[in-house]
């Protein structure tokens, strides 16, 4: 015999529901601190991120959004703020690479942290036309 989930926690989903409008709220009235130009399209893809004229470490990371103004980034070490190459990865070509300056960097807690870019350029190995 299975016990449901609401026979073994009663009301948890209101306790759940209630937390998560809680979450997003705030996340909401974060929003208002956000100084972007453009709206940025939720974008969670594995990419590296290395120096631009230096053969400094590359770092993995993620992004979380993207636009043509800018890219969020999440990451396990700090970044300096400045420029820098995004190598996004692609199924169908040869990597994007991006020339973004990096305009800040905050510790997110348990050796994460986020990131966010002001997009450049393309890297010039990336400038080739796509073909489609």
């Amino acid at each position: 015999m299975t016990l449901s989930t609401n026979a073994l926690f009663p009301n948890a989903f209101q306790r759940v529901h209630e937390v998560v409008t809680r979450i997003l709220a705030e996340a909401r009235d974060g929003s208002n601190l956000d100084r972007r130009d453009t709206n940025r399209v939720p974008f969670f893809k594995p990419l590296e991120i290395r120096p631009v004229n230096s053969p400094g470490p590359r770092i993995s990371a993620f992004s979380r959004d993207i636009s043509a103004d800018g890219i969020g980034l999440l990451h396990i070490m700090p970044l300096a703020c400045g420029e820098v190459i995004v190598r996004i990865p692609s199924r169908f070509r040869k990597a994007y690479e991006l020339r973004v300056r990096i305009e800040w960097c905050q510790d997110c807690g348990e050796g994460w942290y986020m990131s966010g870019g002001r997009m450049l350029d393309v890297a010039e190995a990336s400038s080739t036309p796509l073909r489609g």
